[in-house]
């Protein structure tokens, strides 16, 4: 793109992505295509003004927003801009990636790493060497039901036995039985 923004070179790639031919393109503004981010106070017009003195804070950078398809779908980009001296002008070179499949993988996580907190079954994750390092708030709550303080104390004294036990035989699960008064956990 040139200093104003207008697209002057759109690749075979960047027609896949956004459903638009080369010719339908070329001269229009990148914002046709893109929503900049906020850099400072500029934005859109602005923003490629300052790009030539300086101030633009993209350049040479990766930032994070969305871009639109020709079907209107909007979706989420990672932005990287390089700018090339061209004798007494400038270009700007934009690459965008489709970041949808990153996000979506992203949600997921987050999604699975918040499965034990919120399961209503106690959960505990216990190391190699026998030491809790996380239980839930089910897990407290069943502690304490028997009458302790910490989950810690509901589990069998020979736990980094157990551990440790399950890993020399490349187990990562163990079912396991132990009472406590007359209840039994498993």
């Amino acid at each position: 793109m040139n200093q104003d923004g207008d697209i002057v070179e759109f690749n075979p790639a960047a027609e896949k992505t956004f459903g638009y031919g080369r010719s339908e393109v070329m001269g229009r503004r990148l914002t046709h295509l893109i929503a900049l981010p906020m850099v400072g106070d500029a934005r859109s017009e602005d923003f490629f003004r300052n790009w030539d003195k300086g101030r633009g804070g993209l350049v040479g950078r990766r930032v994070e927003t969305q871009a639109t398809r020709r079907d209107g779908s909007v979706f989420p980009i990672e932005l990287a801009v390089s700018r090339i001296d061209i004798g007494e002008g400038a270009l700007f070179t934009a690459c965008m990636r489709d970041i949808t499949d990153r996000r979506r993988a992203e949600s997921e996580i987050e999604k699975l790493a918040a499965f034990p907190r919120f399961n209503p079954q106690a959960v505990m994750e216990i190391s190699g060497e026998g030491a809790v390092s996380y239980y839930n708030e089910a897990a407290l709550a069943l502690a304490k039901s028997l009458g302790q303080n910490r989950p810690t104390d509901i589990l069998p004294p020979d736990t980094a036995a157990i551990a440790k036990g399950c890993l020399a035989l490349g187990q990562t699960r163990l079912h396991h039985e132990t009472s406590n008064g007359d209840r039994t956990l498993s």
